[in-house]
């Protein structure tokens, strides 16, 4: 899926290619009821420890402006409830 892609390509740190993905998903318009679980679980997931790194690196902006496009495509994408007060 779309958000599996997205969340394996920020963790590998291929941060344009998961701009793309959600950039391409959120195209297609608003996602379905059975992908927004998919969607909250990311953004649980992107809390976790394993990805404190890429949290650092929004330390630095300008050296990870894809970073910052996928988080804020991430963040278009979900609902205004608990997942996206958390991103």
């Amino acid at each position: 899926s779309v958000f599996s892609t997205a969340s394996l390509s920020l963790y590998a740190g291929a941060y344009t290619h998961a701009f793309r993905c959600l950039e391409s998903f959120g195209v297609l318009g608003a996602p379905p009821e059975s992908e927004m679980g998919e969607l909250a679980r990311l953004v649980a997931l992107l809390e976790s420890p394993v990805f404190a790194p890429m949290r650092l690196r929004l330390l630095q902006p300008k050296a990870y402006p894809d970073l910052l496009r996928a988080l804020y495509a991430l963040l278009m994408l979900l609902p205004q409830g608990s997942a996206f007060k958390a991103l």
